[in-house]
């Protein structure tokens, strides 16, 4: 990160692969250059640790981020795994059936392949749950859960999913930096907690760590929602959470509550602490 006047500079590394963000690109890369690193693949990205980068055209040009190519990459080892292709025999609209229950399944036990392939087929999902694959997250946490003594009813589950993403493999998130209107929102919002705890006009960002805010404002939006006994046999919740940096999707996170809720009044609010406990966590890093 790099203080630039008007804005800052970002260079995400991860091992030897760099992304850049800033205004001066062709600058920056000069500079690098200059040091004595030999670069390859300098460009606008398109590919970056798995997931693809594309500019639309119409309905209108946005830039989108999702792993494209990494869906097709695991739909054909879906196909080497089993030696034959994804059934197509009907449209699925979603990854589970509504209102299934895995952790009822009383099929019989997969053996040791068909376990290992169990292993590797859920791995693949969880990873492009990671790339922005949002609409898969709730069903690969849920199946997540059987990986080590897998049923057979349970394998059949994840290949519903991989035939879900078949027909759905082309979903990406798209950038959009438009701020989002909630003028209708008239109440003037308090918090007697915080001003019991800290006084009144006490900012608990008020760090001196922060770096001054600089560039186009942002405004935070958060969704949150708990699904009361997902789990049917340990009476679990499950918690989902969303959250956007202006109309951009930024983060996400699906698992299934440590405690147990007998009423949707508690696991609403499990879930809203782990929610505000990733909304101050993005505050900072923001």
């Amino acid at each position: 990160m790099r203080d630039k006047g008007d804005h800052y500079e970002y260079v995400v590394v991860y091992v030897d692969d760099l992304l850049y963000a800033g205004k001066d690109a062709s600058g920056f890369w000069g500079e690098v250059k200059n040091m004595g690193y030999k670069l390859k693949g300098v460009g606008p990205p398109t590919y970056h640790l798995g997931a693809t980068f594309e500019r639309t055209v119409k309905p209108e040009s946005v830039l989108t981020w999702g792993p494209v190519r990494y869906i097709q990459k695991i739909l054909e080892q879906y196909e080497r795994i089993f030696g034959e292709p994804i059934k197509n025999s009907r449209r699925i609209h979603a990854p589970l059936e509504p209102g299934d229950h895995p952790e009822l399944d009383v099929s019989e036990l997969c053996n040791d392949s068909d376990k290992a392939k169990y292993m590797s087929l859920v791995g693949c999902l969880q990873w492009a749950f990671s790339l922005g694959r949002i609409n898969i997250g709730v069903a690969v946490m849920t199946m997540s859960r059987f990986h080590v003594n897998p049923r057979v009813g349970h394998l059949e589950r994840v290949k519903r999913i991989f035939t879900y993403l078949k027909h759905y493999k082309n979903t990406s998130i798209k950038f959009n930096t438009e701020i989002p209107d909630y003028s209708y929102f008239n109440q003037q919002w308090s918090d007697p907690v915080r001003g019991a705890l800290y006084g009144d006009g006490c900012d608990v960002y008020d760090d001196p760590r922060i770096p001054d805010p600089k560039g186009k404002p942002i405004v935070m939006t958060t969704y949150v929602d708990a699904n009361l006994l997902h789990d049917y046999v340990t009476g679990r919740s499950c918690t989902g959470i969303i959250h956007l940096f202006n109309k951009t999707v930024m983060d996400w996170y699906s698992k299934l509550q440590n405690n147990v809720e007998t009423a949707t009044y508690g696991s609403e609010f499990t879930a809203l602490r782990t929610a505000i406990d990733q909304i101050h966590d993005l505050r900072y890093t923001a």
